[in-house]
């Protein structure tokens, strides 16, 4: 019987070492995941790292401190119309750059499954006005290499003269 007893002893310490919230003050054990895993900034350090570039954060959805990929989409400081869009990427626990070099004019994240991540883009006709895309739209995957963030479909344009242009 005192064998039984010390078995139930030791599983329940391991029990409550495993479960967090269980094991009291500052217990716990490393949890082992599957898959890539990330060490993002907390979600205000990557706010505050989008702010810095001159971006305001609109969607964070994208978001996960322990995502291998993580992404806000943000828009430009003084951007009347909020159509001046970019994506920040963060990964390896660090801002790993932007979906484009030029800003768009309507990115939403269609999904977010690390290490992809996907961007839907509003796409304009060549004289459609700013306010109103008619081309429809096109996902880009982005994915994290475990270097750089590349896309694994063509970027639309970004020029006010051709048809099924981000802008």
């Amino acid at each position: 019987m005192l064998w039984r007893r010390r078995v139930v002893a030791v599983l329940a310490a391991l029990v409550a070492l495993s479960v967090p919230g269980l094991a009291g003050c500052g217990g716990g054990s490393p949890t082992t995941t599957v898959g890539p895993t990330g060490n993002q900034p907390p979600l205000k350090a990557a706010e505050a790292t989008v702010r810095s570039h001159g971006y305001f954060p609109v969607d964070v959805s994208a978001y996960d401190a322990k995502a291998s990929l993580a992404a806000i989409v943000a828009v430009r400081k003084g951007s009347a119309d909020a159509t001046a869009q970019r994506a920040f990427f963060f990964a390896d626990g660090r801002f790993a750059g932007t979906d484009t070099a030029k800003d768009s004019s309507g990115i939403r994240v269609a999904f977010a499954r690390p290490p992809v991540i996907g961007l839907t883009y509003a796409l304009y006709a060549a004289r459609d006005p700013q306010c109103c895309p008619t081309d429809g739209a096109t996902t880009v995957r982005y994915r994290w290499n475990g270097k750089r963030v590349v896309p694994l479909e063509p970027i639309p344009p970004s020029s006010f003269s051709v048809g099924k242009s981000r802008r």
